[in-house]
């Protein structure tokens, strides 16, 4: 059994953003017993998947990033790790996030 089947684990993850990277992502954080849900454009999935995430992963593409950050803002935030994928961008992208 998984560390995180054992409840040791990271927690539940929301990957925000259900391309190659999100999809990639969920499926190896699934199969070492993660539980995770993948969210697209469905603003009443992202509200209810990331305040019971402990991490949220912003898989979306470099261009919007800025805005999913923004996105995200709006929710509660306080205690989750919140990071992204984007190898052009630094944690300065999410700073909208971070208020």
């Amino acid at each position: 059994m998984s560390a995180a089947a054992r409840g040791a684990g990271p927690g539940p993850v929301a990957v925000v953003g259900a391309g190659r990277a999100g999809l990639g992502l969920a499926r190896a954080l699934r199969s070492a017993g993660v539980r995770v849900s993948v969210i697209g454009r469905d603003r009443k999935r992202l509200r209810r998947a990331v305040p019971a995430a402990r991490i949220v992963v912003i898989a979306v593409a470099d261009a919007a990033l800025g805005a999913a950050a923004s996105t995200l803002a709006r929710l509660p935030l306080q205690g989750k790790v919140v990071l992204h994928l984007s190898g052009a961008r630094g944690a300065s992208a999410l700073a909208a996030a971070r208020s």
